[in-house]
């Protein structure tokens, strides 16, 4: 897995944690400053992908328009 981006809300630490829900492992990023968290992913590498990703300035134009 990539490293993890500072979160987009207050620019803290995130990190990657695991839990069980219904009896299968799953992962989660979490902010480690204002618990903001990213979705449930079935993979380390999904979870991060998806706190990873951020839109992007012209993506947010698109659709503001």
């Amino acid at each position: 897995m990539d490293t993890l981006k500072s979160c987009p809300f207050c620019g803290g630490q995130a990190a990657l944690d695991e839990t069980v829900l219904d009896m299968e492992q799953q992962y989660i990023v979490r902010c480690r400053s204002c618990m903001a968290q990213g979705p449930l992913a079935e993979t380390r590498e999904a979870a991060g992908r998806a706190w990873n990703r951020r839109r992007t300035k012209d993506k947010q134009r698109e659709s503001e328009a």
